[in-house]
């Protein structure tokens, strides 16, 4: 299937980017960065931003795609001349990135104003050093030392809390009740 990536035909090239985003791997992640740049056509450019995110719907996880793909996304949606094509990057990327730039509609009805007012959000985030997808896998993102909660019910003080600790790295799931 990849190897129809190539193909002149621009219609079937737009199928097999969508196909290829669906049941891709991480080793295509640098043929929709390369087309998503340079491919001719608006809606290959447009489809190889969708499968990015295709990707991390399906099969990879979003830490393997996010750095590889960050400043890739910068640099298209900074310079698409192509409103639809440049909001689909734009939806893309907040999908993978979880922001919200823009609606859906405002995509479909080519919007101008609401295209460009997402452009420049999308650039600016973009822009910056760090991205949720910098964080790795077991690396400590909250941490609690020695928390202390004391209830008073009139006369009485209740501890619901005795100097607990704990911490919650990435990727965990937790429920706390009580």
């Amino acid at each position: 299937l990849v190897s129809h990536i190539n193909t002149k035909d621009c219609v079937l090239r737009r199928k097999v980017l969508i196909a290829v985003g669906w049941i891709g791997t991480a080793q295509e992640i640098g043929i929709f960065n390369d087309r998503m740049l340079h491919d001719e056509d608006s809606l290959c450019r447009a489809w190889s931003a969708s499968g990015l995110w295709q990707l991390s719907c399906n099969r990879l996880h979003s830490q393997t795609i996010l750095p590889k793909v960050k400043d890739v996304f910068r640099q298209a949606i900074a310079v698409e001349k192509d409103l639809f094509a440049c909001g689909v990057m734009i939806e893309s990327a907040q999908s993978l990135f979880g922001k919200k730039w823009i609606s859906s509609i405002a995509v479909e009805n080519k919007d101008s104003v609401k295209i460009e007012k997402a452009r420049k959000s999308a650039v600016r985030f973009l822009s910056k050093g760090k991205i949720k997808g910098d964080v790795k896998m077991g690396e400590t993102i909250i941490r609690m030392e020695n928390v202390t909660k004391l209830y008073e019910m009139g006369e009485s003080v209740v501890h619901a809390l005795r100097g607990i600790s704990f911490s919650i790295d990435q990727g965990e799931f937790v429920s706390i009740m009580g």
